[in-house]
């Protein structure tokens, strides 16, 4: 409950909320996952519009 109120929060800073719900930005990052292979991480490839708007809400842990 608390990181949806801080999703909220920061949709809000960023003037998203009109666009995009917080519930649609889990959606998105429901898509993104990391997998090891012989000792190497890789992640999942992240749509352009998925990353724009991580980077307009400041979220860096996809950096």
């Amino acid at each position: 409950m608390l990181a949806y109120y801080k999703l909220f929060d920061k949709l809000k800073s960023a003037e998203l909320l009109a666009k995009i719900s917080p519930k649609d930005v889990i959606e998105f990052s429901k898509s993104i996952y990391q997998t090891r292979i012989k000792g190497t991480w890789y992640r999942s490839e992240i749509a352009s519009k998925t990353m724009k708007i991580f980077k307009k809400i400041k979220i860096g842990i996809l950096t």
